[in-house]
Parts: structure tokens; sequence; C-alpha cells
């Protein structure tokens, strides 16, 4: 008898443990959403410095790249399309589509 006591109360406190941390939580607020809000705009920048070009019919990613840049590329052109997909969504460079804006890298 003494036995299925001790299990019931030890059954409660983790039910009890489990509902307070669902509910309330065991971190402070600001230190549970600080962490959060890093990570989001963290996300939201992209690393690589960009502009925003809308395609015309026979652009290409490397003609567009070049003319934003006046000329050719001060980079690989490996470099670039490894750029291009990343912000873009891994969009390959050879599916770009004709009315489009896609995001393409500027380098200095």
């Amino acid at each position: 008898m003494l036995k299925k006591i001790a299990i019931f109360v030890a059954a409660l406190i983790i039910l009890y443990s489990i509902y307070y941390d669902l509910t309330t939580g065991t971190l402070p607020v600001s230190m549970a959403t600080a962490g959060i809000e890093e990570h989001k705009s963290k996300q939201d920048q992209p690393a690589i410095p960009y502009t925003t070009k809308k395609v015309k019919r026979g652009d290409t990613v490397l003609s567009i790249a070049e003319n934003i840049h006046d000329g050719p590329l001060p980079v690989p052109i490996e470099q670039m399309v490894d750029d291009f997909r990343e912000l873009n969504g891994q969009i390959e460079p050879n599916h770009i589509q004709i009315n489009e804006t896609y995001k393409f890298p500027v380098y200095k």
C-alpha cells in the first residue's frame, strides 16, 4: 500500500513538472526570446552584399553580374554562382525566369 502511494505521489510530481514547464517554462522570458530573436536576425540578413535585378529576355546570370560590375567580375565565376545560389534559395543560375526578380551578389 505504501509503495502505491509513493508511486502515485511521484507521478503527480512528474505531471505537475511537465505542466509547469509547458505553461510557464523554466527559463526567464527574456532569456528564452533573446536567442530566438538573435537567430531570426542572422537568418534574415545574408552575409553577401547584393542588389536585385529583374531578368529580361536574353539575360544570363553572368551577363547581369558583369553589367552590375561594369565589366569582368572581380571574383571567379564559380564563387559568383555559389553566392547567387545562396542568395536565391539554391536556384540554379541556368533556371532563371524572364520577368522574375533575383538577388545578384555585389563585389568590391
